[in-house]
């Protein structure tokens, strides 16, 4: 209860307050209207007076809830009406204007509600005077419109003659036509003064100060004097003193001149002090007097709210200058305002403390200078490249920039901005300003250059690592696309730097390591690429105009160097000790994109100047028999991967007892330049202790697995042998790169069948039993390849999705005519059986062979009795005519 009555008490002064002003804005309209009656009784009925339209329109606005609104609009609408009757109004032109005025006023109160309005406020702005000036045009159409229905309705029922004309219809229409451009004219200047008048009290009321009031009344006197009673030469002098009021005083101050002015105006035509020239027509001298005020009004009105505008915009712009300077003294960031004129030119208008402390510099110094001078001559024509990018329409710019000595040294990371674009007023051209912000990096670029250098340098020496070794070379790869350049290698090795090790100790060898890496320095040169592969191993990228007939001529000359270099001792704290060393020197070849080929070959040459005593260089391919055959042979293998020269054949598996083929295994061949065709024995371990091993037994099994989808669309559905290395097997993905495969290729799964040698199974992880099982599951069969040789165990072959089992060809090579051999070919066989997989006798010679294991119970033959490995075509080609042998009777006992 307590609360509810603080609440009450609360509201009831707000309630007497509001009740005040209703009733002081009901007692103001109908005075309005009086006096509004009698200038029109004084002059004539077309006088433009109209002053309860400002009345109403700013009594609608000023009110908010709806019964306040209704109560608003009822009053007057009866109390306009009422009172024009009784002051001797007939009927219809009473309640005609009655109703006409309330409609302008709601029309004007609406508009400036709908235009944002929310308030009783002056005009500040030329969007202000828009609003008033729509607000007016819709009360003249508003009062247009209801003048007409109005009073047309209330003619209709009443013979009373209108108050213009003596027609009833032209009557009623200039009637609504002159109640249309008396409201609308005294709207604008009625409305805004009355809007204006209650902030210009409440501001005069809070500072105490009556001047502005006082100054507008007296103004308004004058003017009113001159416009009214002083001759029409000197009437014209009170729209300049209307103009020098809005010159010199506020928008609010101006519409309430404007408003005495209006009201000074009547009065005088009421006390009969209007002076008009004799001969002119009755009642057009006050009209015309009216015209003119109401058009200096405006024009005051319109100069004070552009010269109030434009004071609030510049007021605005110093806050927005004061208040960006502060934030920018205040900043951490060094900050820099810049200046871009028409010719291209950047100065520096302001710097913060910031900025003169980053750069070692006064700020008189830094404002007004060019900021590219601050930046090292390349970065300042990146800042240039960045300031005509934003100047073509960029977001913004950042990046790092290096200052002069002369301006603090050191690295920044910059912000560049584009704040706005105006007119210089000297010479009206277009300037644009630009913000600068910059952040000391220079801790930051030293700490990224040094971690740079641990992860790319060896720690011992300070040399390239391997991984930066590995990056410059093949840049420079790539770099020597055309024949003008040679790449070369040098591979380095010290001779017996073990012993050093040995003897000394390996600080004394780390001391005599650096000393090399020293003197190769001093050799190639301080831009040269050295590195340091590990312990004693070094290697230089020598890059050099090419000559066609002396490949390798100038990297061999380097290689002197080096050795010259090291003959002079080397003093190690208190020993001389003196090194030599074998270098490898090997040469780039057309098409080389990777490292490692070049790598090999200066290994290969290396081998060499080891082999021939030491001390001394060896260009790869000058004594290409000296080095290690595995060297050769791996590098013939690059080259034939390059130049497809491995191809896949294929041996056919039969059916033991009808010759006819169920399988085929996909075999690699090499077709060798110089020795022919090559089995896998020539190659295979070479090729197997490398890195081609992975892109080649891909290739074999993508081969196989397209080759079996054309053998299967011909007609032959034939299982498809593919052998895995250890290394494939060792890689993870296995089974998702072939599922793949087959499934790209559409052979069946089915018919994909993978052999892994006995020895692997030795080598089973749980990662390999998790890639098998998903193989098998997909319906890809495994087979153990040369089973029988003692190695795998029987718990693998029960763990494991095997599917088939082949034989080892050592035992059946000897089946016939060793027990033993029969023995273990028995003992496979029946143990496939017992496992439920099929047993594959591979290696069969002749027909006592295949005849020795179809007795023993073997359902699949393979070797050179049953089918050699052929091309794919040859073999389809076999398979046809076997086809059509068939068919016309032959029998064949095998293919």
């Amino acid at each position: 209860m307590g609360a509810l009555g603080r609440s009450a008490g609360r509201r009831a002064p707000r309630q007497l307050m509001g009740a005040g002003v209703a009733c002081g804005a009901a007692a103001s309209y109908v005075a309005a209207v009086v006096l509004g009656h009698a200038v029109q009784e004084a002059t004539t009925p077309l006088d433009l007076a109209w002053p309860a339209i400002g009345v109403a329109g700013a009594w609608l606005l000023a009110v908010t809830g709806g019964l306040a609104r209704w109560s608003a609009l009822g009053w007057m609408l009866v109390s306009g009406g009422v009172v024009l009757q009784r002051l001797g109004h007939e009927p219809a032109p009473a309640w005609t204007t009655a109703a006409a005025t309330v409609a302008a006023g709601l029309a004007v109160a609406e508009t400036l509600r709908a235009r944002g309005w929310r308030r009783i406020r002056a005009a500040r702005s030329l969007p202000d005077l828009g609003d008033l000036a729509l607000a007016s045009v819709a009360s003249a159409v508003a009062s247009a419109v209801v003048a007409l229905v109005v009073g047309g309705v209330l003619l209709a029922a009443d013979a009373t003659p209108p108050m213009i004309g003596t027609e009833r219809g032209s009557g009623l229409v200039e009637f609504a036509g002159v109640t249309a451009l008396r409201h609308g004219l005294c709207a604008f200047l009625s409305v805004s003064g009355l809007l204006a008048l209650p902030e210009l009290v409440d501001r005069v009321g809070r500072a105490r100060r009556w001047v502005p009031i006082a100054g507008a009344a007296a103004a308004a006197i004058v003017v009113a004097a001159l416009m009214v009673a002083a001759p029409p030469e000197l009437a014209f002098a009170g729209v300049v003193l209307l103009v020098v009021v809005g010159l010199r005083s506020s928008p609010a101050v101006t519409a309430v001149t404007i408003l005495f002015v209006a009201l000074a105006d009547m009065v005088s035509l009421l006390t009969g002090a209007f002076v008009f020239p004799p001969g002119a027509a009755p009642g057009w001298g006050p009209i015309s007097l009216q015209v003119a005020g109401f058009a200096a009004g405006a024009g005051a009105l319109v100069v004070a709210v552009t010269l109030q505008d434009r004071a609030d915009a510049l007021q605005a712009s110093r806050r927005d200058r004061d208040r960006l300077h502060d934030h920018m003294e205040a900043a951490l960031v060094a900050a820099a305002h810049l200046e871009l004129d028409a010719r291209g030119r950047v100065r520096c208008t302001e710097v913060n403390r910031a900025l003169a402390d980053l750069t070692s510099s006064e700020r008189e110094r830094l404002v007004g200078d060019d900021p590219l001078d601050w930046f090292v001559e390349a970065d300042g024509g990146t800042l240039t490249a960045a300031i005509a990018d934003l100047v073509a329409g960029a977001a913004g710019w950042r990046g790092p920039l290096r200052l002069t000595q002369g301006y603090g040294g050191g690295w920044v990371d910059a912000a560049l901005v584009l704040v706005d674009r105006e007119r210089d007023p000297a010479t009206g051209r277009e300037v644009v300003l630009l913000k600068l912000q910059m952040i000391d990096i220079t801790a930051q670029r030293e700490a990224e250059r040094q971690l740079a250098r641990v992860a790319l340098h060896d720690d011992l020496t300070g040399l390239a690592n391997r991984v930066l070794w590995t990056d410059r070379l093949g840049r420079a790869l790539r770099a020597a696309t055309d024949a003008s350049r040679e790449v070369a290698v040098l591979y380095v090795d010290l001779d017996h730097f073990k012993q050093i090790n040995d003897a000394y100790g390996h600080d004394v060898g780390d001391q005599v390591l650096r000393h090399v890496g020293a003197r190769l320095r001093s050799v190639v040169g301080p831009h040269a690429t050295i590195g340091r592969l590990g312990g004693d191993e070094f290697v230089v990228l020598h890059v050099a105009p090419a000559h066609e007939e002396r490949s390798g001529e100038s990297a061999l000359a380097l290689a002197d160097q080096i050795h010259q270099s090291l003959r002079t001792p080397m003093v190690v704290g208190t020993r001389l000790l003196m090194v030599t060393a074998s270098v490898g020197v090997g040469v780039a070849e057309a098409g080389d994109l990777d490292g490692r080929p070049l790598m090999r070959r200066a290994d290969a040459a290396l081998y060499t100047a080891k082999a021939a005593g030491r001390a001394r260089a060896a260009l790869h391919g000058a004594h290409r028999a000296d080095a290690p055959p595995s060297v050769e042979v791996l590098l013939d293998l690059e080259q034939a991967q390059r130049r497809d020269e491995l191809v896949v054949h294929y041996q056919p598996i039969v059916d033991a007892f009808t010759g006819e083929p169920v399988a085929v295994e996909a075999l690699l061949r090499w077709h060798h330049p110089r020795r022919g065709l090559l089995e896998p024995a020539d190659f295979m371990e070479v090729l197997e202790g490398s890195e081609l091993m992975h892109p080649v037994g891909a290739r074999v099994l993508a081969t196989a697995c397209a080759d079996g989808a054309r053998m299967l669309g011909q007609g032959w559905t034939l299982d498809i042998h593919v052998n895995v290395s250890a290394e494939e097997l060792a890689r993870p993905g296995l089974a998702r790169r072939v599922l793949a495969l087959v499934e790209r290729t559409g052979l069946p799964a089915s018919l994909l069948v993978l052999e892994i040698t006995e020895t692997r199974l030795v080598a089973v992880t749980d990662a390999l039993v998790h890639e098998l099982d998903v193989m098998h599951r997909a319906g890809i069969r495994l087979a153990v390849d040369d089973f029988g040789t003692g190695y795998s165990t029987l718990t693998h072959l029960v763990e494991l999705p095997i599917g088939l089992v082949k034989l080892d060809r050592r035992f059946v090579a000897e089946i016939t005519a060793s027990a033993s051999a029969r023995s273990v070919a028995h003992g496979v066989r029946a143990m496939a059986e017992g496992l439920r997989v099929e047993a594959v006798a591979e290696g069969v010679e002749d027909a006592d062979q295949a005849r020795a294991l179809r007795d023993l119970g073997y359902q699949r033959l393979q070797g050179f009795h049953c089918g050699r490995p052929r091309p794919v075509d040859e073999l389809l080609a076999l398979l046809a005519e076997a086809e059509a042998s068939r068919e016309d009777g032959e029998v064949r006992a095998s293919v």
